[in-house]
């Protein structure tokens, strides 16, 4: 990268030291310099926290734990030069007693964590190898010189890159423009969090750089750049506090220093912890899985992903491990789906990794995100071990080992019906996958019916003929599941035959010498008699339940009809009589009325006759004596009296 020109300086020669180790697990104070600690807030803290942290430039902005040998531990801040190296202050790597430690020394282990939030790096952390600073800040504390390059033992860089970097004469105007910083500060959130702040420059020398910007304990190493807006870039490192001119300062990027940081960068290319592989996934593209909803234990899946090899070195033999997770944490206590193993990756090349078997048992209902571990055996040395978990970001995979329910019922369950063609209240439900389709039948035998849309109520044809009748119901949900119910209903399609019944003194056909006591029996082969409607002579319609009486000479009539459970109704039917309690009523109502009438007028003609004749007799008067002859005779007494007609 080239510089911006300016004076050129020869600093002094560097020192190169190896720390023991990297591992970091005590507290950490914020580390400052004796008097010169950067500890100045001008005016109102305009700091603002940074979250997330993983947006660009915030994620190349790292925290730093230092750990001295008599196990003491500070707290920095640094910025990514390239893939495994950090920019910081040089108290940070080698550290005077005068700072409070036990005696100068070089760090013996420092840890190196990129964007860090709420405590938690996003891109895991890095531990220090190498660090080199200039031998006048070792010799004499030189603030001039306070500055320092980590050597990490991971490319860790490759996940969160970095910012540019700059120099230029000291009276350039972009070291007093509008400058930012962000970095770790001690006296906010115990250094767990970034923040940033921005305020212009105040003035530059060779060696360093005095601004306005906020800063505190903690932020020792943060980077001071100017955003030209298109890129960042680094013009020099936090390291004091308001010297008595009003500002803070940091060591300056300077020519001589821009060029040795080229020359570290190009002495460690050889040693490189990136020379190796870099196995990468991606959910999003590459991979996947079929079918998307499981019936349960030994149902068939197949998942697949394709992994790239983007480091400069082949790979050596790797496994790829598939998992059903909970969540979209994928880890080795995850569900084991299978193994795959690889035998190389050539550099820069992609492979397809694909497993194909059955669910495993044990595997709840719901939904589960498929995913995977690259090189799950740790057989291969990669430039970043912390991406090589990923899992399918399209979408969960469903296992449903619960098969359907469903409900049918016809006619609003009613148990008889006079029409074939009934509807069905339908219901359907699958707590996972859902319900598909359903069917129906009317002979239980699943064969030709068709699969249609479920609904909440269809129309249906009974099969023909009066009996009792069934309709099957089967659902079908996405898993393949199938369950099957079914409802009852008659079908009764002929009504009732009613036969009235009438009790009295009959004393002809139709004629009752008396009061008439009716009563109806029916019958009903099918759903069965349900009610016998009747009225008489006329009357309102009453629903028959025990016998009745009828009185009053004369005609009457009495209508009736059956009603069975299905809701038949038959013909009304009618019932003509006659009443008669008096001699005449009775010959009338007796049909022999007129042959009666009959033989009274004819008796009563001849009596008539007979009178007619003998009142003739009596007055025919006597012959003339002259013709009378009186013969000898003996007259007989006298008739009684009224003998006469």
């Amino acid at each position: 990268m080239a510089g911006i020109t300016g004076t050129t300086f020869s600093g002094p020669a560097d020192f190169t030291a190896q720390p023991d180790g990297k591992d970091v697990t005590a507290s950490a104070r914020p580390l400052s310099d004796d008097g010169l600690s950067p500890l100045t807030v001008f005016g109102t803290d305009d700091r603002v926290r940074v979250t997330p942290t993983t947006d660009d430039p915030w994620r190349t902005v790292a925290k730093i734990y230092t750990t001295h040998p008599s196990g003491d531990r500070a707290t920095c801040s640094g910025a990514m030069l390239d893939l495994f190296h950090v920019l910081t202050a040089g108290h940070c790597a080698y550290l005077h007693d005068e700072h409070g430690w036990a005696y100068d020394s070089w760090a013996s282990e420092i840890e190196v964590i990129p964007a860090m939030d709420d405590g938690v790096g996003p891109y895991g952390s890095a531990a220090a190898t190498f660090m080199r600073t200039y031998q006048a800040w070792i010799d004499n504390r030189d603030v001039r010189n306070d500055w320092a390059v980590l050597t990490l033992d991971r490319c860790i860089g490759s996940q969160t890159g970095w910012m540019g970097r700059k120099w230029a004469d000291p009276s350039s105007s972009i070291y007093t423009n509008t400058l930012q910083t962000a970095g770790y500060p001690g006296d906010l959130d115990n250094a767990r969090n970034m923040y940033r702040t921005s305020a212009n420059g105040r003035t530059a020398d060779e060696y360093l750089h005095w601004f306005y910007l906020d800063v505190s304990p903690g932020q020792s190493g943060s980077p001071v750049w100017e955003d030209d807006g298109t890129n960042q870039w680094i013009l020099s490192i936090v390291t004091y506090s308001d010297d008595g001119t009003g500002s803070n300062l940091g060591t300056r990027i300077n020519e001589d220093k821009f060029n040795r940081i080229d020359a570290w960068l190009s002495a460690d290319a050889p040693s490189s912890p990136c020379n190796v592989p870099e196995l990468a996934a991606s959910g999003s593209t590459g991979a996947g899985f079929s079918p998307g909803i499981l019936a349960g234990t030994g149902a068939s899946l197949e998942t697949w992903v394709t992994v790239s090899n983007e480091g400069p070195a082949d790979s050596d033999p790797f496994q790829v491990t598939f998992y059903l997770s909970a969540d979209t944490t994928i880890a080795s206590g995850d569900r084991l789906l299978g193994t795959v193993f690889v035998p190389t990756l050539v550099s820069g090349s992609a492979t397809e990794v694909r497993w194909s078997g059955t669910l495993p048992s044990g595997v709840s209902d719901g939904p589960h995100w498929v995913g995977w571990i690259l090189d799950s055996s740790s057989a291969v040395s990669e430039i970043d071990e912390g991406n090589n978990v990923g899992y399918i970001a399209s979408g969960t995979l469903t296992v449903d080992a619960t098969p359907p329910s469903g409900t049918v019922v016809i006619n609003g369950g009613v148990p008889w019906t006079n029409n074939p063609i009934v509807t069905l209240a339908l219901e359907s439900s699958d707590a996972t996958s859902g319900v598909l389709e359903v069917r129906y039948s009317n002979d239980g035998t699943f064969d030709t019916e068709p699969w249609e849309a479920p609904s909440s109520a269809k129309t249906w044809a009974l099969s023909s003929g009066d009996s009792a009748k069934q309709v099957w119901y089967e659902v079908r949900d996405r898993a393949g599941h199938v369950s099957t119910t079914s409802a009852s209903i008659g079908l009764d399609t002929a009504p009732p035959i009613t036969t009235p019944h009438l009790l009295g003194d009959r004393t002809g056909s139709g004629t009752f010498a008396s009061e008439v006591t009716g009563s109806f029996t029916a019958s009903d082969a099918g759903s069965g008699v349900a009610s016998i409607r009747f009225r008489v002579d006329g009357g309102i319609w009453l629903e028959y339940d025990e016998p009745f009486t009828i009185r009053g000479d004369g005609p009457h009539r009495i209508e009736s009809y059956g009603v069975d459970g299905a809701g038949n109704e038959e013909s009304v039917i009618t019932s003509d009589f006659a009443i008669a309690t008096s001699l005449w009523n009775r010959l009338a109502g007796s049909g022999i009325i007129w042959p009666v009438l009959l033989a009274i007028l004819v008796a009563g003609a001849i009596v008539t006759i007979l009178v007619y004749r003998r009142g003739n007799r009596r007055r025919v008067p006597p012959p003339p004596p002259d013709f009378i002859e009186e013969p000898q005779r003996t007259l007989p007494p006298p008739p009684p009296p009224n003998d006469w007609p």
